[in-house]
């Protein structure tokens, strides 16, 4: 929480460690910037193990964006639905898996009007557009790992999820000229990845070769070209200090 208060951000680990805590806390005390990070994290963890927990959450909060999340998790994985953990899940929960369920087959029923992509046979609906699209702005180029946790999540192939991906990075530099952004040879930085590094410059200007591993994983830029830009906005950062001080 003071980590929050002083800089704005939340590392990845505490969010994986603590989000209900630190959402809990948030809550108290109304800080809702925190709340929407924490709502927005637990989200993105959706999965079979988890789902009991996270929907009683939501149901104890009255969190509608994380209930549903929940609803379209059952939507976009119907095996789920003939699963031990769901099973479990109703014979605690009959009131809230009934509401669960009337909620999946009305967002069923009115589903053809909502924002969908199609890839050959696949159709990807709104919510599986919604998180594909927050991974991106995250990160452009996701490995094989990533990928494939991303089908299990949103139930929906692999390399169709890789497609959506290249596709989506050609638009991103089809419009690029239109945003502010950096060329370092052959490679650009846009305006999404700039931020990030310049927010990170402000934390740290001398970033060790791990953090700029763990950059260069996190933005899908080469981590020599970081560590480049870094060289550069610190020589930047002391001729603006000697023309001030002049």
């Amino acid at each position: 929480m003071l980590e929050y208060f002083y800089s704005g951000e939340i590392d990845k680990k505490t969010l994986e460690e603590h989000s209900k805590d630190l959402f809990a806390i948030a809550h108290k005390y109304q800080v809702k910037q925190l709340m929407d990070v924490c709502e927005d994290y637990m989200i993105s963890t959706i999965a079979a193990e988890n789902f009991s927990k996270l929907c009683l959450f939501a149901e104890l909060y009255h969190l509608s964006k994380l209930k549903k999340a929940c609803v379209n998790f059952l939507s976009a994985n119907k095996v789920f639905l003939i699963s031990k953990e769901w099973n479990e899940f109703k014979s605690f929960n009959k009131d809230l898996a009934f509401r669960l369920m009337e909620e999946n087959f009305l967002d069923r029923k009115d589903s053809s009007d909502k924002e969908e992509e199609h890839f050959g046979s696949t159709v990807i609906n709104e919510m599986q557009l919604t998180a594909l699209k927050r991974e991106f702005q995250v990160c452009h180029y996701p490995d094989v790992g990533l990928q494939n946790l991303l089908a299990k999540k949103i139930g929906l192939p692999r390399d169709v999820i890789g497609e959506w991906f290249k596709n989506e990075r050609q638009k991103a530099r089809q419009n690029s000229s239109d945003k502010k952004e950096e060329h370092f040879g052959s490679t650009v930085i846009n305006e999404i990845q700039l931020t990030a590094l310049k927010r990170k410059f402000q934390a740290n200007c001398y970033p060790d070769v791990r953090t700029k591993t763990e950059l260069a994983n996190y933005l899908g830029l080469p981590a020599g070209v970081i560590g480049e830009w870094f060289k550069n906005k610190r020589q930047k950062a002391r001729e603006e200090s000697s023309r001030i001080k002049n």
